[in-house]
């Protein structure tokens, strides 16, 4: 099999590479990650010719998109795939950075995090990725909730027991620029 091969997502009309980069480690999920070794990494990937990569706002409270954007600015927009993330909704911490804590990330960046599923919410959040990655396009932003995150717990209670597409989803399509379907949706793990 070659990992580089291609498959349809879904119903859609995108076609992604079998094997992509998952940015959570950038965002220092179990580990801290230095600039250089964050750089390598992503430097080799591209080398070696990996083209999909998929980053959110929670990896590392922001950190892992603007770790990606800094690979993915220095290539044509036309050979790459990009995914993130949306309905986190981050502010600056108010405290002193040096007292900061992002678990479950044992570093990233002195963000606080706002939940919000609400098509502003998704809205704000794809606008802010879109600055954390120095891009004015992202392929394809989706939501996910992991089973017994208070989050999800929330989001149950005001929006159901199933996959479906939020009222966020149509006001990201409405945004652009996007490629393809531009659909977000949610899926309970």
């Amino acid at each position: 099999m070659n990992p580089l091969q291609t498959r349809r997502l879904g119903n859609t009309a995108a076609d992604l590479p079998i094997l992509g980069f998952g940015g959570a480690p950038l965002g220092e999920l179990f580990e801290k990650v230095d600039e250089a070794q964050s750089t390598e990494t992503q430097d080799t990937a591209y080398s070696l010719g990996i083209r999909y990569y998929d980053t959110a706002p929670w990896y590392g409270h922001g950190l892992s998109e603007h770790r990606t954007g800094g690979l993915l600015r220095c290539h044509p927009k036309k050979e790459f795939i990009l995914s993130t993330k949306v309905g986190r909704v981050y502010k600056a911490y108010s405290g002193d950075p040096e007292d900061y804590s992002g678990p479950p990330w044992v570093g990233g960046l002195p963000f606080s995090l706002n939940i919000d599923y609400s098509a502003e919410g998704f809205q704000c959040s794809y606008e802010d990725s879109t600055l954390r990655i120095g891009l004015n396009r992202i392929d394809f932003s989706s939501s996910t909730t992991s089973t017994g995150d208070t989050t999800e717990i929330q989001c149950r209670k005001n929006y159901g027991n199933s996959n479906r597409e939020f009222n966020g989803s149509k006001k990201c399509r409405e945004m652009g620029p996007s490629s393809d379907s531009g659909r977000v949706s949610t899926t309970w793990k």
